[in-house]
C-alpha cells in the first residue's frame, strides 16, 4: 500500500506541469483524481459563441462517510475530475437547484469550458458569461419548440376532418382580441394600412377560427401568402 501511495504521489508531481501548460485548473492530491477548481465567470470576447451539447459528461456527489462532505465528480468520457471543494449534501442540492434556473460553469479543461444547465451539459471555448449561455440555450429551446409546433400543425392539416363550422365568421370579440394582441399592425411587415384578419393555417387546409390560428396581415402580405402558410415577398 505504501509503494502504491508513493507511486501516486510521484505521478501527480510528474503530470501537474503538463496539465498546467494546457490550461487545466487542477490540483493533484496523492492517490486521488484531479481536483478541478470552479473556474471564474469572465467573458473574454464580446460576441456569443457556439455552445455544443456534451453527451459523455456526468456529475456525481460523493460525500465522506464521517464528515458528510465531499467533492463532486465530473466524468468526461473516461476521465474523472473532482470539481470544487468539499460540499455537504445540502450544499450540493442547493447548487443542483440553482443550475435549473441559471447555467453553472463547472470547469475549464484545456480550451473547453463545461457548463451545466437544467441537468444537461455543454461546452464552449469562447469565454461566455452565465447570462450569455442562458440566453443561447433558452432561445434554442424556444426555436425547437416552435419547430415542433409547426411540424405538429403540418401533420394535423393532413388528418383533421374538414369542418364546415370552421368557415363561420370570426366573432367580434375574437377580432378585438387579435387586434390588441397584434397591436393593430401587420405581423409580417408592421404596416398599419389595409389590414385583414388572416388564418395562419388556411381553412381549406384544415385551419380553424381559434385565436392561435388567426393573425393580422396587410393586403399585400396576405395576397403574397395566398393559400400557403408563409408570406412571400
Amino acid at each position: 500500500m505504501r509503494s502504491l501511495h508513493g507511486f501516486a504521489h510521484w505521478l501527480g508531481k510528474a503530470v501537474t506541469p503538463h496539465l498546467r501548460r494546457i490550461g487545466l485548473y487542477a490540483l493533484l492530491k496523492s492517490g486521488e483524481a484531479p481536483m478541478v477548481q470552479w473556474a471564474p465567470l469572465c467573458a473574454r470576447r464580446e460576441y456569443l459563441g457556439m455552445l455544443r451539447r456534451a453527451e459523455n459528461v456526468t456529475l456525481f456527489h460523493r460525500p465522506g462517510f464521517w464528515t458528510g462532505k465531499g467533492p463532486a465528480e465530473l466524468t468526461i468520457g473516461r476521465s474523472v475530475y473532482l470539481v470544487g471543494g468539499k460540499m455537504t449534501k445540502a450544499e450540493y442540492q442547493e447548487r443542483n437547484d440553482y443550475q435549473r434556473r441559471m447555467p453553472i460553469l463547472l470547469a475549464r479543461i484545456g480550451e473547453r469550458r463545461y457548463w451545466q444547465f437544467r441537468n444537461k451539459f455543454y461546452w464552449e471555448n469562447d469565454g461566455l458569461q452565465a447570462a450569455q449561455v442562458h440566453a443561447l440555450l433558452v432561445s434554442r429551446e424556444q426555436r425547437q419548440k416552435q419547430q415542433i409546433e409547426r411540424a405538429q400543425a403540418t401533420v394535423a392539416m393532413g388528418s383533421a376532418p374538414r369542418n364546415s363550422s370552421a368557415r363561420r365568421a370570426i366573432p367580434d370579440d375574437l377580432k378585438q382580441y387579435i387586434w390588441v394582441r397584434d397591436e393593430g399592425r401587420c405581423r409580417a411587415c408592421g404596416s398599419t394600412t389595409e389590414l385583414q384578419f388572416d388564418h395562419i393555417i388556411p381553412l381549406a387546409m384544415g385551419g380553424s377560427n381559434n385565436a392561435e390560428n388567426l393573425q393580422i396581415l396587410c393586403g399585400p402580405c396576405n395576397r403574397g401568402k395566398s393559400a400557403g402558410l408563409t408570406t412571400r415577398r
